[in-house]
């Protein structure tokens, strides 16, 4: 979302963002409990907002899976790198991925088809694991309006 609309609608349009993706992976078959949807507005950018592709950026939803094992036994569609924004893990979960982002249009909650196959993915090959905890954080980026947002 943007810096030009107000900072609730942002938060707004970032939670309905993050809500749109776990309802997505809910209805493909992963526990609802097992997913928790947060959304920081334009407060946590990645890139710089003076350009539209930076704003692009902006404009997503991480998956952070949260787990209760070693990284080495992560399914394929699971790359065991750091966030790129470079947060470190909290302090209280033993271990932790960033999945991937899903990137959404301009005042939009739709998910678009890369980021379907790639929640498909995750769906496909999360089932089986045990005690896990999927993150999913909406973003927004901080310039334009509601109609640009």
């Amino acid at each position: 979302t943007d810096w030009v609309a107000s900072d609730a609608y942002n938060e707004r349009l970032s939670a309905n963002r993050a809500r749109a993706v776990r309802q997505y992976l809910v209805d493909h078959g992963i526990a609802p409990e097992r997913i928790t949807a947060v959304g920081y507005g334009e407060s946590r950018p990645r890139d710089t907002n003076e350009t539209s592709q930076g704003r692009q950026r902006n404009r997503r939803v991480e998956l952070l899976w949260k787990l209760p094992v070693q990284l080495d036994l992560l399914p394929a569609c699971v790359e065991p790198t750091a966030r790129p924004d470079g947060r470190e893990a909290e302090p209280d979960v033993r271990r932790q991925a960033w999945v991937g982002d899903v990137l959404f249009p301009v005042a939009s909650i739709t998910i678009l088809e890369p980021g379907r196959r790639r929640l498909d993915a995750l769906i496909a090959e999360t089932n089986s694991l045990e005690g896990f905890v999927l993150v999913v954080e909406g973003h927004a980026d901080e310039a334009g309006d509601s109609e640009s947002n």
